[in-house]
């Protein structure tokens, strides 16, 4: 009956078989965790549980997917396709799409993308009169998702004494309106933004403890993968729903914790145990991807961190090649050096293209790399850019899609409304928007009516309107057998075929591909959806489905033959024969703007560098320049303190290691390459300023860097940073907690 078990180890074999109760399984990079999520689902569906009595939470979608074929083949039966098995953002909108009601919400909401929240926001700056300099679109957003992710709606955040003080300080005082009037527009729109999706979800649990139950039944195993990834909100919900009863089966790597900045908090992992004392811990410590070398300089370097599970990976591959490290004169003769690299081991080792993949720590990093690739005519592709669904023609065919289902929505609306050009004018939209604002509803509403108010625009504008109005109408009573052609009949009607086709050649070819691809992809997704749920989608299907593509669903396939350039980032719970690591230098690996004194910055910097050596199954290059230009200015950089962690004998000997004098923190090279004005200037410890003292636009001193101005404060408690502008070194991001300013004026 459970044949399928016995290609399990017996570590994997005991974490797939335990049924009740909490679990705990620490998963080590390439230990097989994907392969006893599965078996263990196989396995609860085989001893007579219900698939629908099943939740498995994923980081992506594509994952989501590829476990139910699994299981579907393992179990050689369709209940793998009733499983609940998504992401938090899919499981969650799911419900909230069935119980709208109870919050007062839409049944065909839409969903907006980071985009879409930047233009609201922009749109809601303009409209209080605040200036974007002071107020940054990206901040503000950052700080409304912040504040959803710690459960704070626009009361709380009103409310908040120390969030106000916080904004003051900033010099961000609106901040709390902006959030409550953003909000609100949502609303009027039928639209939810990402965050909103886990925020109402708590609410809807929180508040309604009979739904809270009867999700508690439905949920009687629940199983969460990349636990180490969830966010205090996510958090909750689960503690939520495991009120009825404790059958919660996490699985993570507190090691490979590298989300910090997107509101993951490793204490979830960490702890586990003492959120359910009664749980069982399975390590999963055998690694079946990587050589021998490799996880011993993974290991070597993990170590190095205070907060972990402890653990230690082991493998029975052979030990390998040893680590080439680089060294560079600076960025370009870094790429030159390692495509030489790579290019040599195509000639002698008939290695292929996509063997290859070009780690580095942020996207901007990759232009000399694909430089030197260009020059070799070696084919490569730059993972993480420009989404396919954030180019602009497939936003704008999306839009009038969206307003089939909720023409309520107010991005959508003022994307199209002038597009393809029908005469409506900014003067005319302005006019539309004041008239919603001052009847607190929607543009849509406002539309419905104009005829009534036709008195408040000229009488040209109310045609041209109208002819908008009338036609997203005639998209909404369109009968159609298939949705493919549905959307067929929008691109035509809508003028938008008519735009792209009088567009350049080139222009012309890449969009019209695109929207013909878009159209592709709504038929595949028909075909594919009737055949899983044995029923016919719906529009609102389909854009639900796409609005939650997360960036783990765009991964590289193995078929394809080019080398891969990625962020590590991106490049997590993926693996490649032969990695190459650059970039490895102090206040670029790690990172500089994280204020490297403060060691939960240094352990998360750490864990990255550990989930980029633990991609590789075959063979590693690390890689750092000697130089590297920085704000337009070209300065000389020290090796990464990251280099020194791994043991010596385990790179080729023949190479120079970086030597202790070279591996000097960031004091160092200050020191040694600024003018005097950044030599080390004596603070008296009476003179440190206290760090509720530092406001934005006060004039500082820094013992190494010298006299600056704070532009900006963000952050909280022990983690309240400022950004500080230095007459010597430029902008930096520092913790007040270790800056040790003194206040000049």
């Amino acid at each position: 009956m459970f044949d399928f078990l016995h290609e399990l180890t017996p570590e994997q074999k005991k974490a797939a078989t335990i049924v009740d109760g909490p679990l705990m399984i620490i998963a080590g990079a390439g230990s097989g965790k994907t392969r006893v999520l599965t078996h263990r689902i196989a396995y609860l569906i085989a001893t007579g549980i219900s698939p629908r009595n099943i939740l498995a939470l994923t980081f992506t979608n594509k994952a989501a997917n590829e476990m139910k074929q699994r299981i579907h083949k393992l179990l050689s039966s369709s209940d793998a396709y009733a499983v609940w098995a998504g992401t938090f953002h899919s499981m969650f909108l799911r419900i909230l799409r069935t119980e709208h009601e109870r919050l007062s919400l839409a049944e065909n909401i839409t969903i907006y993308d980071t985009d879409d929240t930047l233009r609201r926001i922009k749109y809601i700056l303009k409209e209080f009169g605040l200036d974007e300099k002071q107020y940054n679109p990206n901040y503000v957003a950052h700080r409304i998702s912040e504040a959803k992710m710690k459960l704070l709606g626009p009361f709380e955040y009103l409310n908040h004494s120390q969030i106000q003080a916080e904004d003051r300080a900033r010099r961000v005082p609106q901040l709390g309106t902006i959030y409550q009037t953003y909000q609100h527009q949502l609303q009027l729109s039928n639209a939810l933004d990402f965050d909103d999706i886990i925020y109402y979800t708590y609410i809807l649990f929180n508040n309604h403890p009979d739904l809270l139950e009867k999700y508690s039944q439905i949920f009687r195993y629940i199983l969460v993968d990349e636990y180490q990834d969830t966010n205090e909100a996510q958090y909750q919900i689960l503690k939520l729903l495991t009120t009825y009863h404790q059958n919660i089966c996490v699985v993570g790597d507190d090691a490979q914790s590298i989300y910090a900045f997107r509101g993951a908090n490793i204490k979830n992992i960490l702890n586990f145990q003492k959120d359910f004392p009664s749980a069982t811990i399975v390590k999963l410590e055998q690694n079946f991807r990587s050589t021998g070398i490799i996880l011993e300089a993974a290991n070597h370097v993990i170590q190095q961190n205070k907060k972990q599970l402890q653990k230690k990976l082991w493998t029975n591959n052979p030990t390998g090649q040893p680590i080439t490290l680089i060294k560079a004169l600076d960025e370009v003769h870094e790429a030159e050096e390692v495509v030489s690299r790579l290019f040599h081991s195509k000639n002698t080792f008939q290695t292929k293209n996509g063997d290859f993949t070009i780690l580095y720590r942020t996207n901007a990093q990759s232009r000399p790399f694909e430089d030197a690739l260009r020059k070799m005519n070696i084919p490569y592709k730059v993972y993480g850019s420009l989404s396919f669904y954030n180019r602009k023609e497939i936003k704008d065919f999306l839009a009038y899609l969206k307003l089939i289902i909720n023409p309520h929505d107010e991005e959508a609306l003022l994307r199209v409304i002038n597009y393809p050009t029908r005469g409506i004018g900014d003067v005319t939209i302005n006019h539309l928007i004041q008239l919603a604002r001052k009847e607190n509803t929607s543009i849509w509403n406002i539309l419905l009516r104009l005829n009534n108010i036709s008195h408040a625009l000229p009488a040209g504008s109310v045609i041209r309107l109208n002819g908008f109005k009338n036609l997203i109408q005639s998209f909404q009573e369109s009968k159609f057998d298939h949705l493919y052609e549905l959307a067929m009949h929008v691109y035509k009607k809508s003028g938008m075929r008519q735009d792209i086709e009088s567009l350049n050649e080139e222009e012309k070819l890449s969009r019209s591909q695109n929207i013909e691809e878009l159209i592709n992809s709504i038929q595949s997704f028909e075909q594919s959806f009737t055949f899983e749920n044995f029923k016919a989608p719906t529009l609102a299907d389909y854009l639900y489905t796409i609005s939650l593509i997360t960036t783990g669903d765009n991964t590289p396939s193995e078929e394809e033959d080019h080398v891969k350039l990625m962020t590590v980032h991106a490049a997590k719970g993926l693996e490649f024969p032969i990695v190459f690591i650059v970039g490895l230098e102090e206040n670029l690996f790690p990172l500089s703007y994280l204020e490297l004194t403060d060691p939960d910055n240094i352990e998360e910097e750490r864990r990255l560098f550990y989930v980029a050596l633990t991609r590789a199954q075959r063979k590693v290059f690390l890689s750092y320049a000697q130089t590297r230009f920085r704000f337009g200015d070209r300065i000389a950089t020290a090796p990464s303190r990251f280099l020194r962690e791994i043991p010596q004998h385990l790179f080729e000997q023949t190479q120079k290691y970086p030597s202790p004098a070279e591996t000097t923190v960031h004091k160092t090279i200050i020191a040694k390459n600024q003018n005097s004005s950044t030599s080390k200037h004596h603070i008296p410890p009476e003179e440190i300023a206290p760090i509720e003292h530092i406001l934005p636009g006060q004039q500082v001193l820094h013992a190494t860097f010298g006299k600056g101005y704070v532009e900006s404060i963000e952050g909280e408690g022990e983690r309240k940073r400022a950004v500080v502008v230095f007459d010597s070194v430029g902008k930096r991001i520092l913790v007040l907690k270790f800056a040790r300013l003194k206040i000049l004026s």
